[in-house]
């Protein structure tokens, strides 16, 4: 079922134990300062009210998707997005990733690829069929975990169109 509570799941290196959860609600305002970094490291132009209220509306409505909290310590280090569709090819549900990010100040300990498959547990938790993912050509760190992963280049096109209404 969409939305369905993550089980948290934990991560050791060290004396320090990460863990992820499923955020809601109340993780909102944690949240936006790790989203601004994931969209500055991106390109991706921030305006914080309008992500505040993008973000609020998926963690309020589980329908949408999910996000994913990594904390270490008790404080956040990293986040997850995972948004819902549906496709027949695919088998029924599907899902994007469309946010992955560990902070600088946590990169290079395995945390991204402990994050990621999170990611897919909790997709898989959801009845999610297939997880579909987007990088930046210029990103080969990225693609070198997703293609450890199991993540390949589709054979079709991802084209996009921003409606205006």
């Amino acid at each position: 079922m969409p939305g369905s509570a993550l089980r948290p799941g934990s991560w050791h290196n060290g004396p320090v134990e990460a863990t992820v959860r499923g955020a809601g609600s109340r993780d909102l305002e944690s949240l936006l300062p790790l989203v601004e970094a994931f969209q500055a490291f991106e390109r991706i132009p921030f305006e914080i009210e309008s992500a505040r209220r993008n973000l609020g509306q998926l963690l309020e409505n589980p329908r949408l998707g999910q996000a994913l909290i990594a904390e270490l310590a008790g404080r956040p280090i990293g986040y997850a997005i995972l948004t819902y569709g549906y496709d027949l090819e695919f088998g029924g549900m599907d899902a994007y990733l469309t946010d992955l990010f560990i902070a600088e100040a946590e990169r290079g300990r395995g945390r991204g690829r402990w994050l990621l498959g999170e990611v897919e547990r909790a997709a898989l938790a959801a009845g999610v069929q297939a997880l579909h993912l987007m990088v930046a050509p210029q990103n080969h760190r990225a693609h070198h975990i997703y293609h450890r992963a199991g993540f390949h280049v589709s054979p079709r096109l991802f084209l996009t169109k921003i409606l205006v209404g």
